[in-house]
């Protein structure tokens, strides 16, 4: 079978790397590469997936107006490379793959959030009326089934929820990722004794980073702390509006902010807590990554969190700078809470998020689709 996903960029994303992660995987078992094709961005991560023999494909979509020449680009590279079944993600995705293909292919659609332009009526009518009910759709949590169902108008049953998974995490990375903690504390300008809250997003409204900042305003700065934002930012405007809340910030010295990371493994590894401040949340592939890495996770208490982590992170309310002090506090005073999240949330990512189980689950899809498919015809 020949598979192609599209998805809207290849930057560092939760997404993108969930394919990267798939794309080793196949390449370490000497299974056939899948193909991916992308709308717009840099394509950072495009150099990683040749490396995994995956041949990447670029639609040159960098503006909503580009849709339709991208989605005649795209069929014409599905009958070029005589692919099987596509695969796309992501409102933008969705959209050129369904203008492309028109029914022509197996096609399956995958919503990793709530995005934001959803939240909008005017963009819910659009979808409802291009995309709802076109194609059996994935998704990764019950919170985002939900919303496309009765926000939306998907049909339930061609809505599926397929969890993220992670992959085992190899003995050589994890004694070069304690090497290489200590200079990367260092690049952070983080002193012997004190502490890392990270913050590992993009820098984006959803993210919740400059939610937080607003928050911490009222509390006066936890001495042994040191806030890291690592992420790009999504504009320029969020660029300038986190510079702004940042320059009279009472927290500002214990605040730094890194740019974003080719490597979120090391970070969480080298950080004392994750923090996650999203507003909302598809999944939380990060947080989840940090379950693995048994690094602790403070996360603003969203419906969607709790799905993923369980009992496995210490949640706080929305927008409530005092909650997120007391957590900070708990960690440093080695509340005997904290380790045993740390336990059960290694636990909790080994038992029912590998990647393994994944690609089971997407095979099957890939298999049902193919079936239907071969009926039909």
């Amino acid at each position: 079978m020949k598979l192609l996903h599209v998805i809207t960029a290849l930057g560092v994303g939760g997404v993108e790397r969930l394919l990267l992660s798939l794309a080793r995987a196949r390449a370490a078992e000497g299974r056939t590469p899948f193909e991916i094709a992308y709308l717009k961005g840099a394509g950072e991560l495009r150099a990683a997936f040749e490396a995994c023999g995956v041949r990447v494909h670029a639609l040159e979509a960098p503006h909503l107006h580009g849709l339709p020449a991208a989605a005649r680009r795209l069929r014409r590279l599905a009958r070029e490379r005589r692919i099987d079944l596509v695969h796309s993600h992501l409102l933008q995705g969705d959209f050129t793959a369904v203008r492309a293909l028109r029914g022509a292919l197996p096609h399956l659609r995958a919503q990793h959030n709530v995005e934001r332009a959803l939240q909008r009526a005017s963009v819910r009518w659009i979808y409802r009326r291009a995309l709802a009910g076109r194609t059996p759709l994935l998704v990764p949590t019950t919170c985002v089934r939900e919303f496309l169902i009765e926000r939306c108008g998907e049909p339930r049953e061609l809505v599926s929820v397929v969890p993220y998974g992670l992959a085992s995490t190899r003995t050589e990375d994890e004694a070069r990722w304690q090497r290489e903690r200590a200079p990367r504390r260092a690049a952070w300008s983080v002193g012997a004794r004190e502490r890392v809250a990270l913050v590992l997003a993009r820098l984006a409204p959803q993210k919740g980073q400059r939610a937080l900042l607003r928050a911490l305003r009222s509390q006066p700065p936890a001495a042994e702390w040191i806030l890291v934002f690592a992420g790009a930012a999504s504009s320029a405007r969020e660029q300038r509006a986190l510079e702004a809340e940042l320059a009279d910030h009472p927290w500002r010295a214990r605040i730094r902010m890194v740019g974003p990371s080719p490597e979120p493994e090391l970070c969480l590894r080298s950080a004392d807590a994750l923090a996650v401040p999203s507003l909302w949340e598809g999944f939380g592939l990060v947080a989840l990554e940090a379950l693995q890495a048994g690094t602790p996770v403070i996360a603003h208490d969203l419906p969607v969190l709790r799905e993923v982590l369980g009992a496995s992170a210490r949640f706080v309310a929305m927008l409530d700078g005092a909650a997120w002090c007391a957590a900070l506090r708990e960690l440093a005073d080695a509340d005997p809470r904290c380790a045993e999240r740390v336990r059960s949330g290694r636990a909790r990512a080994a038992e029912h998020f590998a990647l393994a189980r994944l690609e089971e689950s997407l095979e099957h899809h890939y298999a049902a689709l193919l079936r239907d498919e071969h009926s039909a015809t």
